[in-house]
C-alpha cells in the first residue's frame, strides 16, 4: 500500500515540479521585461502593498485547506463542505477589516497610488478564497496533474498580459491587474476540476470540531506573516521604497527553489503521510527519507544559486539590480536549512499537533522582528543578516521536534543530511572558481550561466555518487517511480551489486 502511494506521490511531485518550471520560464521571461520597463520602487510599492494585504488578511483559510486533507473520518464530504462555508466566513469578514485599513496604510507609507493597488488585491484575495476547498479535495486524492496544467496555463496567461501592459505604459499596475483578471476564471475551473460544490447547506454544527483544529493554525498563521511580511514593512517604512524593492526582489529569488521545489514537495507530503498513516501508522521512516529526498535536490539548487548570484541578477533584471545580489546569498543561506526542514509543519498537521506549530511560530516571531529592527541600523543588509541567523536556527529547532514526534533517532536525522550537504559544499566550490575565471576571460553571460549549470548538475551527481552510492540511488529510485527512463540512467551509473 505505501509503495502505491509512493509512487503516486512520485508522480504527483513531477507533475507539480514541470508546472512550477514551466511557470517560472514565463515568469521570468516576463520578468526580464517588466524589470527594465519599471522602476525600482514600482516593484516596491507591489511588495509594500503585497505584504500589507498578506498582514491584513492574516487567517486566510486559517489552515482549514489542511484539516480537509486531514480529515479522514467518517462524514468528511460533509465537513468539507461546512469548511467551504466556514472559510468564506473568514475571508469575507477579513477583506472588510483589510479595506477599511486602507486608508491607515496609505497614511503611514505617504503614497496614494496604494489605494487602487491595495483594493485591487483584497478582491483578488478573496476571490481565490473561493477555490481554498476544491484545492485542497485535488490535493487529498493526489490529483496533481490537473493542479499542475490549470497552474501552468495561468502563469502563461498572467505573464503574457502583464508583458502587454508594461509595454503599452500600464505601469504599477503591471503587476496587480493580471492576477485579478484571471481569479475568477481560475476559480470555475478548480471547482470544475474537482467535481465539487458546496451545496446551499452551511453544517453549522461542524464549524466547532473545524475550528478546534485550525486554532493552532490561525495563530500560526497571524505569527507567521508578521514574521515572513514584518522586514518588508519596516524595510519600507524605514529605508524606503527602493530598499523595499530591493530586499523583497532577493527575498524572492533565494526562495525560488523553497517556493516550488521545496514547497511541491511539501505539498505532495501531508496527502501522502496522511495515506501511510491510515495504512500502516508508522510515519518515522517515511519522514526521514522525505527530508532525504528534499536535500538531495534542493540543496544542490541552492548552493549553485549561490555560486551564480551576480549573474543571475544580471541576467533576469539587469545592472540597476545588482545591489540585490548580496541580499541574496544571505537569503540562500537560511533558504537552504528551511527547504529541507520545511515539511515538519506538514507532519505537526498530519499527526494532529497543530499546537507544535504555533509555539514555534510564537517563539520566532518576536527574534525575527528583533532581528529586524537591530539589523535597520546597519541597511538592509543587515536586515538581511538578521533575519537569517533567526530563520537558520529556528529551522533546525523544528527539525529536531519533527524527528522525535516520528519517534526517530537523531542521528538518523543527521545522517540523513550529510551526503546532499558534502556533496552540494564540493560542487559550490568548484562552480565558484569556474565562474570567476569565465568572467575574468570575458565569456558572455549566457554562456557563462549556461557553462556553470550544466558543471554544477553533472558535478553535483558524480559527488553524490563519491560520497554516497546509496543516496545516489535513492535520488533515482524516487525520480523513477515517475520516470522509469531516468530511472535507467541512475542504475546504469550505479555499481550492479547497488542496483536494488
Amino acid at each position: 500500500m505505501s509503495e502505491k502511494i509512493g509512487e503516486k506521490a512520485a508522480r504527483s511531485t513531477v507533475y507539480l515540479l514541470i508546472r512550477r518550471i514551466a511557470g517560472y520560464i514565463v515568469r521570468f521571461a516576463a520578468i526580464a521585461v517588466l524589470s527594465r520597463r519599471l522602476s525600482v520602487g514600482e516593484f516596491g510599492v507591489v511588495a509594500i502593498a503585497t505584504t500589507c494585504i498578506n498582514i491584513m488578511v492574516v487567517f486566510g483559510a486559517a489552515g482549514i485547506d489542511s484539516f480537509v486533507i486531514y480529515d479522514r473520518n467518517e462524514g468528511w464530504e460533509r465537513r468539507a463542505k461546512s469548511a467551504w462555508w466556514l472559510n468564506i466566513a473568514f475571508a469575507f469578514g477579513q477583506s472588510l477589516v483589510a479595506s477599511a485599513l486602507v486608508p491607515v496604510v496609505v497614511v503611514i507609507y505617504g503614497d496614494r497610488e496604494l489605494v487602487g493597488v491595495l483594493f485591487s488585491l483584497i478582491v483578488t484575495f478573496f476571490i481565490e478564497q473561493l477555490r481554498s476547498v476544491p484545492d485542497s479535495l485535488l490535493e487529498r486524492k493526489l490529483d496533481f496533474r490537473v493542479i499542475a496544467v490549470r497552474d501552468v496555463v495561468n502563469d502563461v496567461l498572467t505573464g503574457a498580459i502583464g508583458v502587454a501592459m508594461a509595454l503599452t505604459g500600464w505601469g504599477v499596475w503591471s503587476l496587480v491587474l493580471p492576477r485579478l483578471v484571471l481569479s475568477p476564471l481560475m476559480t470555475l475551473a478548480t471547482f470544475k476540476l474537482a467535481h465539487w460544490v458546496p451545496g446551499w447547506r452551511l453544517y453549522r454544527e461542524e464549524w466547532g470540531g473545524i475550528f478546534k483544529y485550525t486554532i493552532n493554525l490561525i495563530g500560526s498563521s497571524l505569527l507567521h506573516v508578521i514574521a515572513n511580511d514584518g522586514d518588508t514593512i519596516i524595510v519600507g517604512k524605514v529605508l524606503g521604497e527602493t530598499a523595499a524593492g530591493f530586499y523583497n526582489t532577493g527575498y524572492m529569488l533565494a526562495n525560488l527553489v523553497g517556493r516550488n521545489v521545496t514547497a511541491v514537495l511539501v505539498q505532495v507530503s501531508m496527502p501522502a503521510l496522511g495515506k501511510i498513516k491510515d495504512a500502516t501508522g508508522v510515519l518515522g521512516p517515511s519522514c526521514v527519507r522525505m527530508y532525504r529526498f528534499i536535500g538531495l535536490v534542493a540543496t544542490p539548487m541552492l548552493a549553485g544559486m549561490f555560486a551564480i548570484a551576480d549573474d543571475l541578477v544580471l541576467l533576469l533584471f539587469g545592472a540597476k539590480w545588482l545591489p540585490v545580489t548580496t541580499l541574496l546569498r544571505l537569503f540562500i543561506l537560511f533558504t537552504m536549512v528551511r527547504s529541507v526542514t520545511s515539511p515538519s509543519g506538514a507532519i505537526f498537521n498530519v499527526v494532529g499537533r497543530t499546537d507544535l506549530t504555533f509555539k514555534l511560530s510564537f517563539m520566532m516571531t518576536p527574534l525575527i522582528i528583533a532581528a529586524v529592527i537591530v539589523g535597520s541600523f546597519y541597511g538592509v543588509g543587515g536586515v538581511a543578516l538578521g533575519v537569517t541567523i533567526v530563520r537558520v536556527v529556528m529551522g533546525i529547532v523544528a527539525y529536531l521536534i519533527s524527528l522525535r514526534i516520528v519517534s526517530m533517532p537523531l542521528w538518523v536525522g543527521i545522517k540523513a543530511m550529510i551526503p546532499s550537504t558534502v556533496a552540494s559544499a564540493a560542487m559550490t566550490a568548484v562552480v565558484w572558481v569556474e565562474h570567476m575565471a569565465l568572467q575574468r576571460t570575458g565569456v558572455p553571460l549566457a554562456a557563462r550561466l549556461a557553462a556553470c549549470v550544466g558543471t554544477g548538475a553533472v558535478g553535483y551527481l558524480a559527488l553524490l555518487r563519491i560520497v554516497s552510492r546509496s543516496a545516489f540511488m535513492d535520488l533515482g529510485n524516487v525520480i523513477g517511480r515517475a520516470s522509469p527512463r531516468l530511472k535507467r540512467a541512475f542504475k546504469f551509473a550505479a555499481p550492479t551489486s547497488e542496483v536494488p
